[in-house]
C-alpha cells in the first residue's frame, strides 16, 4: 500500500489544512463567515474518574453530534448556494426521463 505522503508529499496535517481551507472558502462564498477560534488559552487535560466538574459522557457525545450536524448543514447550504441544486439531488437516474 502506498501512503499519501509518499506520492503527494503531504502529511495528514497538510491534508487537514487543505480540507479546512476548502470548506472555509465554500462557506465564505455564500456569506457564512467562520472566524478562526483562538485556542491559545485552552488547556487540555484528561478528566479524572469521578470528577464532579466534568459533564456526563452522554452530554459530551450529544454536543459533539449537534456540532457536527450544524457543520454539515452549513456546508450543504454553501454547496447549494454554489451549485443551485440541492446536495445529493443531481440527475443520477439510470433510466432516461419518459416523454
Amino acid at each position: 500500500m502506498l501512503v499519501s505522503r509518499k506520492w503527494s508529499g503531504k502529511t495528514l496535517a497538510d491534508h487537514r489544512a487543505d480540507r479546512k481551507a476548502f470548506v472555509t472558502e465554500a462557506l465564505a462564498a455564500v456569506g457564512i463567515d467562520k472566524p478562526a477560534q483562538d485556542t491559545s488559552r485552552l488547556i487540555w487535560r484528561k478528566v479524572a474518574p469521578g470528577d464532579q466538574n466534568a459533564p456526563p459522557r452522554a452530554h459530551l457525545l450529544m454536543h459533539a453530534i449537534a456540532e457536527r450536524i450544524t457543520w454539515r448543514a452549513e456546508y450543504d447550504r454553501a454547496m447549494l448556494g454554489a451549485s443551485g441544486a440541492p446536495p445529493g439531488q443531481a440527475d443520477v437516474s439510470a433510466t432516461p426521463v419518459a416523454a
